[in-house]
């Protein structure tokens, strides 16, 4: 990986598509994630670069990730990460619509 060594990890699953995960060998960081991803048009390679890894409540988290597919390229950058916070109440409540929905059964 761009002149340094990985570890290679391919992950492989039964329903889904195998994902190949790059950790660089100095730090074990995620450096890079590749799998397939299935659409309407087919299924584009996925590439994924997180970087920019900064302690966050303890906790290494990327800060950059870059993906490329179909020949986009989408840049996320993430300003601060919040570990461990306590949810509202009802956060993960399922909605009443959904709700109703569900009773009907």
């Amino acid at each position: 990986m761009d002149g340094k060594r990985a570890y290679v990890v391919v992950k492989t699953f039964r329903l889904a598509e195998p994902v190949t995960e790059y950790y660089d060998a100095a730090s074990h960081l995620l450096v890079k994630s590749i799998t397939k991803m299935p659409t309407a048009d087919g299924e584009p390679v996925v590439e994924t670069l997180p970087s920019d890894y900064r302690k966050e409540g303890g906790v290494l988290i990327p800060h950059r990730i870059v993906t490329k597919s179909a020949g986009r390229v989408r840049i996320m950058t993430i300003r601060s990460v919040t570990v461990n916070q306590d949810a509202p109440p009802g956060a993960f409540d399922i909605p009443f619509e959904i709700q109703a929905l569900l009773d009907c059964k």
